[in-house]
């Protein structure tokens, strides 16, 4: 179905439909200059990348903690680490933020794109896109697999393109493979997205009798699937990355300590609406829509959805699916003529609608100029946020360890890790941090158990712990605060709103 050309609503004065377009890459442009660096799954990464450049090499060991240290480690997002910290080292940590809302800009586009090849009216396309920007602005925050949301949707643009008998685009599969295996694990994705499509375009030939045309798709389309997988091969680990992303999917730790990986719930406001709302609109959509969707969309509506329910990460994937499959079942509705019954009958002049346009255009740039890494964190408003850093970022304990040279056998909680790697490696390692799966399982368990001032003096004692960080922002460390606080064999050497430092009384 062709799609009808957009009208230059600034120049013409044309109802606000390019504002409508607008808002949906707006509202995810403000989240993502406003996301602040989490504190935990983003900084190991950056300094990883500052290790591979300057060592040139990729590690084959855990070099970050002292728990798991020389126990093997697959670097699988090497790539992604290596432009971040090529980026942070040219443009700084406001560069990282203008990189990664880039990211998550570019995606959207792609996805509003698929849902612009059926779909005319703006509205309906800019309401479906809403419901993708909900699923991007949470998961936001800069990290390896921002990369992943991307060559998803360039992924799902081409394969889309195929299944309406269009084949040219299936040749940017094999090099996104290439590139896409070295940065993320959820490279497996897209590789499940193209078995799923080839089964889609070559069924019908087959149950339609015509033997011939669907021998010579899935001959065609196999080897292109074929050498799609021989890119994923190009790799440091090779075939080994597979078992490296089973692994990891697959870890008890990370599915039982860590709160991305647990299934989501519907009581959680955020779940609500990356994943049950919008699993609610776009079945509802399906089932009563006056279009019949092809068996292809109701699978990956169900597929993805399964999948998210699966854990709190695959959320993302479900919102990029059923963008462009709700904005098809959306169009369906007059939406012309609903429109028409609330409409005034006094129709502003030409120059009012344009002088409306460009007040609106106007005040959206200068939010945008706000809420951009160079402004918003000098504002010292907490309303709008004063860092670029998380709120719980240990960054005073971390300036204080480090000027009174404090190094040694540090226990600290998983969330400040990955921020103690930035900052303080190699002189001091991480006793736990993002990287959840790389710890034995005595580690995992006994850190859960100290967390919870479960016999943390034997815990302490038995990993020969020389000095004790711990968090006033988590609720769940205040038993052991207060514990660690009161003994007489540890010592309070620095205090802030935020956090505590203590020592082993000698």
């Amino acid at each position: 179905m062709s799609v009808a050309p957009v009208e230059n609503t600034i120049a013409t004065g044309q109802p606000l439909r390019k504002i409508w377009i607008a808002l949906p890459f707006v509202f995810l442009l403000w989240a993502g200059l406003h996301t602040p660096f989490l504190v935990l799954d983003f900084w190991w990464h950056l300094k990883l990348g500052e290790v591979i450049v300057t060592t040139q090499s990729i590690p084959s060991t855990d070099l970050f903690s002292f728990t798991a240290e020389g126990r093997p480690f697959i670097a699988q997002n090497w790539l992604a680490e290596v432009l971040l910290f090529l980026f942070y080292r040219v443009a700084g940590l406001e560069g990282l933020v203008i990189a990664g809302t880039a990211l998550v800009l570019a995606t959207l586009f792609l996805i509003h794109r698929i849902s612009r090849r059926d779909v005319s009216d703006v509205r309906v396309v800019a309401v479906a896109d809403l419901l993708v920007v909900v699923g991007l602005m949470l998961c936001s925050n800069l990290r390896t697999q921002l990369f992943s949301f991307l060559f998803f949707a360039i992924a799902y643009w081409a394969l889309d393109d195929f299944h309406r008998g269009r084949w040219k685009k299936l040749a940017v599969l094999p090099p996104l493979m290439l590139l896409w295996v070295n940065m993320h694990g959820a490279f497996v994705l897209g590789l499940l997205l193209f078995v799923v499509y080839l089964i889609a375009v070559s069924l019908p030939a087959f149950v339609a009798g015509m033997v011939r045309e669907t021998r010579d798709l899935l001959l065609r389309g196999t080897m292109l699937l074929l050498l799609t997988a021989l890119a994923t091969l190009a790799n440091p680990s090779g075939w080994r990355v597979y078992e490296y992303v089973a692994e990891v999917s697959r870890d008890p730790a990370s599915r039982t300590y860590v709160q991305e990986w647990q299934p989501p719930r519907i009581d959680e406001p955020e779940m609500l609406m990356a994943v049950f709302g919008p699993a609610v609109l776009v079945l509802v959509a399906i089932v009563v829509s006056r279009r019949r969707p092809p068996a292809i969309e109701v699978l990956l509506v169900l597929m993805f959805l399964a999948f998210a329910l699966n854990s709190r990460r695959n959320a993302i994937w479900f919102s990029i699916i059923a963008g462009p499959i709700f904005a098809r079942q959306l169009a369906q509705y007059p939406w012309g003529r609903l429109g028409a019954r609330f409409r005034s009958s006094a129709v502003p002049s030409a120059n009012s609608r344009r002088m409306l346009n460009a007040a609106i255009v106007a005040v959206l740039a200068a939010l945008s100029a706000v809420f951009s890494p160079w402004v918003y964190p000098h504002l010292g408003n907490e309303k709008l946020g004063t860092s670029l850093l998380d709120k719980r970022t240990p960054v005073a304990a971390v300036d204080f360890i480090e000027s009174h040279g404090l190094f040694g056998r540090l226990f600290h909680p998983q969330i400040y890790g990955d921020y103690l790697i930035w900052r303080l490696w190699p002189r001091q390692k991480t006793f736990i941090d993002g990287r959840v799966h790389l710890f034995p399982a005595e580690i995992a368990d006994g850190y859960i158990q100290a967390m919870n001032a479960m016999e943390w003096e034997r815990w302490f004692d038995r990993w020969q712990i020389e000095r004790v960080l711990l968090s006033k922002d988590e609720p769940d460390a205040r038993a052991l605060l207060m514990e660690v606080g009161e003994s007489p064999s540890w010592e309070l050497l620095f205090e802030d709103n935020r956090s505590a430092l203590f020592a082993r009384r000698r």
